[in-house]
């Protein structure tokens, strides 16, 4: 299954991505900008570059998948 993961780059999104591999899926990383997607790199998943604000860009990446699991917050965790 093609899942789209927002926030990919993120705390949480990183180990969401590696489990969604593990279990055969594949990941297409919603992420902000293409320093977060070139911090993806070893993860060897599709990345797609945009903004939760757009709905342009939404849409695009909605494109061809499956199921969504949205994990983008609005701040940043410490620990």
């Amino acid at each position: 299954m093609r899942v789209l993961v927002t926030g990919a780059n993120g705390f949480l999104g990183r180990y969401i991505l590696k489990e969604l591999q593990s279990q055969g899926h594949q990941a297409l990383a919603f992420v902000r900008s293409e320093q977060s997607a070139k911090t993806l790199s070893d993860f060897h998943c599709d990345v797609h570059v945009g903004s939760l604000a757009s709905i342009h860009e939404i849409e695009k990446a909605l494109q061809q998948v499956q199921a969504v699991i949205h994990a983008a917050g609005g701040g940043k965790a410490n620990n």
